[in-house]
């Protein structure tokens, strides 16, 4: 090859590397500098000690439009599941008919141009992360990049914590260089889940392989969010029944993780049983998390959701009414105290009942679609059906995020994505 065939250009290359890209500001745009004394706010480049969330929303158009450019030239190899396409596009024109009537009738006070954008974003989200990369990036490498990126951020921020102390804490559950807890909740699950195949990884060394499991096992913990540590014990269940070669180690491996499983349970589930209800009825703190009523509370948020849906129940209150007050709509007038915790209610506050029904159909989906990676498919598939598989106890608490600005909704949206491609016709392996 001579030099200068060396130097042509190649779009793919630089379209995966655009990817890459958006891939590490899902995580890049959650970093807190507040321990290195970053100023809270700056103008539109600095928010919560962190990148603003305009140059978040600047970057993922500007990106997306240079991917789009691309994805729509391009040859494909591959085609997606045709239910997911069309529930795609069965939901994207729930929100535009459900946003028309939000502005006629339910927020006619409010600027139609921020309420038409925020359509505009939620649709963005979706085209990009729920079809574009999935459609360019290959699930290995996408794989491999949130592995490489999460894995590292969590190790940092663990290995902070002689350093900084009581600074990576917030109501006494673990941020570590995140703005807020459910960031570090996020990454934390999300780099436990991509690693985990890694301890069957012959080429890593086997204590290396274990500590880094352990320190992001331990990361998970001192949040101290029970749906989080459900999640990865899912995983741990799932994970070593699904990646462990057939051979002599891995079935000893495995006889002694469920003869271990087991005889905890044995010995201590009854305490273990006793404690957990303790902790989700406000008896019992969790870690250095204050009792809460975790019931009692779950069920408050949920029928102050139940409410706003009554408000509007054919046409809901809008994607931003998180962020809608009587001054208008702004980025920093998120109220958390309006999510509902549960993805139905959630998706009837957002879109009325119309949008309700279409959460509950992709709910379903979603549950046969991972059963059927993490049975059909190949490793990478596994490990993207296994999250999907965990996170359904998640989902049902979750609140539906339509914008370009959360960690987890767009993570969410690529997983859909890849299972989307890889359970269509002669994407799996032979089984």
């Amino acid at each position: 090859m001579t030099r200068f065939e060396s130097l042509k250009f190649s779009p793919e290359k630089l379209v995966e590397k655009l990817c890459i890209f958006l891939l590490g500001l899902m995580f890049v745009s959650k970093i807190s500098l507040k321990y290195l004394k970053v100023p809270r706010s700056f103008s539109y480049f600095i928010f919560q000690h962190g990148l603003h969330p305009y140059i978040n929303f600047g970057l993922n158009f500007l990106i997306g439009g240079i991917i789009l450019f691309y994805f729509v030239r391009r040859v494909r190899e591959h085609k997606f599941k045709h239910q997911y396409i069309f529930l795609l596009i069965i939901a994207s024109f729930v929100l535009l008919i459900q946003t028309l009537f939000q502005i006629a009738y339910v927020h006619p006070m409010n600027s139609w141009v921020m309420q038409i954008g925020g359509l505009v974003i939620a649709l963005a989200l979706i085209m990009i992360y729920g079809v574009m990369i999935p459609d360019i990036f290959s699930v290995e490498k996408f794989v491999k990049t949130i592995r490489n990126i999460s894995v590292p951020l969590v190790i940092l921020s663990v290995c902070l914590l002689p350093l900084f102390n009581v600074q990576l804490f917030r109501g006494g559950r673990f941020i570590g260089v995140f703005k807020h807890i459910p960031h570090m909740v996020s990454a934390s699950t999300f780099a436990f889940i991509f690693y985990f195949p890694q301890i069957f990884n012959r080429k890593i060394s086997l204590i290396k392989r274990y500590l880094i499991l352990f320190i992001l096992f331990i990361a998970v913990f001192l949040t101290a969010t029970k749906a989080a540590m459900i999640t990865v014990l899912i995983v741990s269940g799932i994970g070593v029944l699904t990646f462990g070669r057939k051979d002599k180690n891995t079935r000893i491996f495995k006889f002694i993780f469920v003869f271990l499983v087991s005889l905890f349970i044995i010995l201590f589930g009854a305490q273990l049983t006793t404690f957990l209800y303790e902790v989700a009825s406000g008896q019992t703190g969790f870690l250095m998390r204050p009792a809460q009523d975790g019931i009692a509370t779950r069920m408050e948020e949920v029928t102050r959701g139940i409410q706003m849906f009554m408000e509007q129940p054919h046409f809901g209150q809008g994607i931003l009414y998180k962020f809608m007050s009587t001054s208008g709509i702004n980025v920093g007038g998120y109220n958390s105290f309006k999510d509902p915790h549960n993805i139905f209610v959630s998706a009837g506050v957002i879109g009325g009942w119309p949008f309700m029904a279409v959460v509950t159909i992709g709910f379903i989906l979603m549950i046969v679609g991972s059963i059927r990676g993490i049975l059909k498919g190949d490793e990478n598939t596994q490990v993207v059906g296994i999250f999907l598989l965990s996170h359904i106890p998640v989902f049902v608490i979750y609140h539906v995020h339509l914008s370009l600005g959360g960690m987890g909704d767009r993570m969410y949206w690529l997983i859909f994505g890849y299972l989307a491609i890889k359970l269509s016709t002669g994407n799996l392996k032979s089984v």
